[in-house]
């Protein structure tokens, strides 16, 4: 069954298919560009043009993207934080190695590869508990734990195209 969280973010991202799947602790995710770093101006609206080299390392140091794989440890980590293949993610700004897939007229696609520890939060995350979708309630033995309303929990599905 395929994950419809995850096929709705490569259509709106455009994410082509990745190299590998994750293995062991590891993360794969679809780096995506902040706003500031897609504005042509330093502020919203302003007037004075970025530097084309500002631009750049704004696009390649970005700390967002998408969950596309994970690996079995990682899998565990991320279900007990709420998050799942799909989600839109922050990650720590240095700690993932970047790797270069392909290069085309249109720029770079990048892939970061990163271990569970390095992401910090989840927009899709604060979507569904704002939406009240998603809550942290406590088990039987007083852990913390998310309780999930609907499909709004965290999935491992492949996207369609390798199902």
């Amino acid at each position: 069954m395929a994950n419809p969280l995850l096929d709705a973010a490569i259509k709106e991202f455009k994410i082509p298919k990745w190299p590998y799947e994750a293995a062991y602790d590891r993360i794969v995710v679809f780096s995506i560009p902040e706003d500031k770093a897609a504005r042509e101006t330093f502020v919203a609206g302003g007037t004075i043009v970025k530097p084309e080299t500002v631009r750049d390392r704004e696009e390649n140091e970005t700390p967002r993207g998408v969950i596309v794989s994970a690996g079995l440890g990682a899998r565990d980590v991320l279900r007990s934080h709420g998050m799942g293949l799909g989600h839109v993610v922050w990650v720590a700004r240095l700690s993932p190695w970047r790797h270069v897939v392909e290069r085309t007229a249109d720029g770079e696609v990048t892939f970061l590869f990163l271990r569970a520890g390095d992401i910090v939060g989840s927009e899709t995350l604060q979507k569904f508990v704002k939406a009240g979708k998603a809550k942290v309630t406590t088990d039987a033995e007083g852990r913390h734990v998310y309780e999930y309303e609907g499909d709004t929990a965290p999935r491992f599905d492949p996207p369609d195209y390798v199902a």
